[in-house]
């Protein structure tokens, strides 16, 4: 197993994509946004079905307000984050490619394609998960821009990117 790992990330746009949807997701904004007008929706639904001689198909027409309203509220934001996305991807390509990791005994380093360094020791990264085609390192501050992404494509093979698993996790439970 290697004493350090150096990645080369460069994210495709649908990659790129789906991390904004993601981080997205985690903003809490977002979620308020989302949840809050569903709920107020619903629960106006509920209350108004619990009124006596409402009993008809037509009563239950604000518990599909609830679906409209949440299905078209995630559709514009999901539109919005296609459009952002394909605009940075094309205009500012350098953002979301060119990136090197560098993985040592000392932590993480995020080289930029400027040249600029950015060094993360162990002690700050809180976790590790793994998708199908990627590994999600989490920062401890769990802010939404503290996520890094690692793609599987990026390895040799996939021996070499299991060993790259092993290593983080094994200094992450040091």
């Amino acid at each position: 197993m290697p004493e350090t790992y150096t990645i080369k990330c460069d994210l495709t746009w649908a990659e790129y994509f789906r991390l904004t949807v993601y981080m997205m997701y985690r903003t809490k904004i977002i979620r308020t946004i989302i949840v809050l007008p569903a709920l107020l929706v619903l629960a106006s639904a509920l209350l108004g079905s619990l009124v006596p001689g409402t009993h008809n198909p037509a009563s239950f027409r604000p518990l599909l307000d609830v679906f409209t309203v949440l299905v078209s509220t995630c559709g514009i934001l999901v539109l919005l984050a296609l459009l952002l996305t394909a605009f940075i991807s094309v205009t500012r390509p350098e953002l979301i490619r060119g990136y090197i990791y560098r993985f040592s005994a000392a932590g993480m380093e995020r080289i930029g394609p400027d040249g600029r360094r950015v060094a993360i020791p162990w002690s700050e990264i809180d976790h590790l998960r793994e998708s199908r085609s990627c590994y999600w390192i989490y920062m401890r501050s769990n802010k939404p821009a503290d996520l890094h992404l690692i793609q599987k494509r990026m390895f040799a093979d996939r021996e070499l990117a299991e060993e790259f698993r092993n290593y983080v996790e094994r200094h992450l439970s040091l």
